[in-house]
C-alpha cells in the first residue's frame, strides 16, 4: 500500500491527468462529475464517529489542495473517480444501485486522512 504522500504524488502525476488536462485545458468538472467524486470520497468513511464531511474534504485539499469537489478540474476529477470506483455497482436494501469502492483505495484514503489532519495538527477529528 502506498504512503498518503506517494499516493498523491501518483494521483497529480498519472497518465489520464496529463492527457485529459491536455485536451481540456483545465476545464472545470460537470457537477455530475463533483457529486460522484464527493459520493465515492465521503462513502470511504462510513463507519466513522466523525464528521464524514470533514473527513472528505480533508483528504480533497491534501490530494487537490482544493477545499470543494466543485473546484476539481475534469482531469482531477477524472482520475480521482478511477481511483476510488471499482466499475462496479451492487444493489442496496432499498434496491438502487451503489457504486463499489476500490478497497485499496480506500485503505490509501484513510491514510491520507491521518496524514492530512496531522498536517493541519487536528488529529483529535479521528
Amino acid at each position: 500500500m502506498r504512503q498518503p504522500d506517494q499516493t498523491r504524488d501518483d494521483l497529480n502525476h498519472e497518465e489520464d491527468l496529463q492527457i485529459e488536462t491536455a485536451v481540456n485545458a483545465g476545464e472545470p468538472c460537470s457537477q455530475k462529475q463533483a457529486q460522484f467524486v464527493a459520493s465515492l470520497w465521503s462513502s470511504c468513511f462510513d463507519g466513522m464517529s466523525k464528521e464524514k464531511g470533514q473527513a472528505y474534504h480533508s483528504c480533497l485539499d491534501y490530494v487537490w489542495n482544493v477545499s470543494s469537489a466543485n473546484d476539481l478540474t475534469r482531469a482531477a476529477a477524472h482520475v480521482t473517480i478511477n481511483w476510488l470506483f471499482s466499475g462496479e455497482y451492487v444493489e442496496n436494501d432499498s434496491g438502487k444501485d451503489e457504486p463499489v469502492l476500490n478497497p485499496g483505495a480506500v485503505q490509501e484514503t484513510r491514510l491520507i486522512l491521518r496524514e492530512a489532519l496531522k498536517e493541519k495538527g487536528q488529529m483529535d477529528l479521528l
